[in-house]
């Protein structure tokens, strides 16, 4: 940008800052412009009317000029900027054209301002260079008609007028200087809008906010994202995402909107089954852009290790089911071998084949498990197999606990959605088997990888259909 003209030195820059103030600025104050078209027209036809000539020249000049002008830019609208000008520029001679003797010392001092605001509207509408061509016009044309007029040169007057249109010149120039760096910053949010998807290749949400309003305005790679929907837009999978995830048993979204959330640092997030890791950045000049980035998925890339609490408490629940049911002994031995080696298995699996199988080894124990659904479908589920089975082991040992063997079976209700397979067990003693549910170590280790949601009081058992990695 040139200090003196203020005109950008890249010429393709400068024709897009002037092509957007024409649309923008230039192009509405040009077409509210004719009602000095109107006026002036109207003025010069009543003294025609009346048959009086006094300053009707300036009226009709000013029309004609007006009318090349129009033409101009009918064929080109690029001349609007110069019409703007010229239009500027003659309304400085409408000072003589006032009757003296019958216009009311009240009516000049209106008329001069209303003059003065309308030629203020153009110089800041204009260029630095074109809005000190204007007002040095306006200065001169000033002096020369007052001092004709009064016959005198006015030193107050004349000072008065010079200095106020040096700090007019002064203020268009920061004005001008100001909305070009805002243009600029705009050209800057556009360019990093254009280029962030290279320059981040993580998946990421971008979006804006103002108080409690948001606005999601792109993303990058949102299937990778938990809880994706193929049926969602883009649009609802991202605001579904921030208004679902989790942050300290807060919502995201709503530490976004707060500001309580920590910038540029990794933080640890949830969405119900999924552990992940998520980063916030901020940039922009003329709006804040905010940016969810996410960082990585909580993957188990060794086996897992467990404490000496959890294994203290491994023992114990060994300890229990062998002293009242032998045969769980071998069940349970299996399930350690499971949790400590094979839990990263992943394949197909029939949840209704590996309930029928189960059904007949504890037949002896349990009343059967009576699957009811809807479907008729094998309930096929893509997800780590030993993990569901031992799940499934330690459901079957509660419920031998809490529920008296009887002739009748123990229903389960099936739903089957996209994002998992629900069971609700129809029990007699509900509360029994949750407090079962709730201590059994197995139960805490697995639920939270291959369940949805954890289990309520509904007993809603949701085998999630989205792998976890955690």
């Amino acid at each position: 940008m040139y200090k003196c003209s203020l005109n950008f030195e890249d010429k393709k820059l400068e024709d897009q800052f002037q092509n957007e103030k024409l649309q923008k600025i230039r192009k509405p104050v040009y077409y509210a412009t004719f009602i000095f078209f109107v006026l002036n027209g109207m003025k010069a036809i009543l003294e025609f009317v009346r048959g009086t000539s006094f300053s009707s020249e300036i009226n009709i000049g000013f029309v004609i000029v007006q009318t090349i002008m129009a033409v101009m830019v009918f064929k080109n609208q690029s001349y609007i900027k110069q019409a703007l000008v010229i239009t500027n520029i003659m309304s400085g001679f409408l000072q003589m054209n006032f009757n003296e003797e019958a216009t009311a010392k009240q009516e000049f001092y209106s008329f001069g301002n209303s003059y003065a605001l309308f030629q203020a509207i153009g110089y800041f509408i204009s260029d630095f260079r074109d809005g000190v061509i204007q007002a040095i016009s306006h200065l001169t044309t000033k002096i020369i008609i007052t001092s004709i007029h009064s016959k005198k040169v006015d030193p107050l007057c004349t000072s008065l007028a010079i200095t106020s249109t040096f700090f007019i010149v002064l203020t268009i120039y920061v004005s001008d200087y100001n909305y070009r760096k805002q243009f600029l910053a705009n050209i800057s949010d556009d360019v990093w809008d254009k280029q962030l998807p290279f320059l981040v290749k993580k998946p990421y949400i971008k979006f804006t906010h103002k108080n409690t309003y948001f606005n999601i305005t792109s993303c990058n790679l949102i299937e990778r994202f938990a809880g994706y929907k193929s049926d969602y837009c883009f649009g609802c999978n991202a605001r579904e995402f921030l208004s679902e995830t989790k942050v300290n048993n807060i919502s995201l979204l709503n530490k976004l909107l707060s500001d309580t959330i920590t910038l540029n640092t990794d933080i640890e997030a949830h969405l119900k089954c999924f552990r992940f890791n998520i980063r916030v950045c901020m940039y922009g000049f003329e709006k804040m852009n905010r940016i969810v980035i996410l960082e990585k998925v909580m993957t188990k890339e060794k086996g897992k290790q467990f404490s000496f609490e959890f294994r203290k408490d491994l023992v114990q629940t060994l300890k229990q089911g062998q002293q009242k049911f032998q045969f769980l002994l071998f069940y349970n031995w299996g399930i350690q071998s499971c949790l400590l080696i094979n839990n990263k298995y992943i394949k197909q699996i029939s949840l209704m084949d590996v309930i029928s199988k189960l059904n007949k080894n504890y037949k002896r124990y349990l009343s059967p498990i009576r699957i009811i659904s809807i479907s008729k479908s094998k309930l096929q589920i893509r997800t780590y197999s030993n993990l569901i089975k031992i799940y499934l082991f330690q459901i079957y040992h509660i419920l031998i606990i809490t529920q008296p063997r009887s002739r009748d079976y123990i229903d389960a209700f099936v739903k089957e959605s996209e994002e998992y397979i629900e069971f609700q067990l129809q029990l007699r003693d509900v509360r029994e088997f949750c407090d079962h549910y709730s201590k059994n170590i197995f139960v805490h280790q697995i639920e939270r990888v291959i369940l949805w949601e954890r289990v309520k009081d509904d007993l809603k058992i949701q085998f999630s259909k989205q792998i976890s990695f955690k």
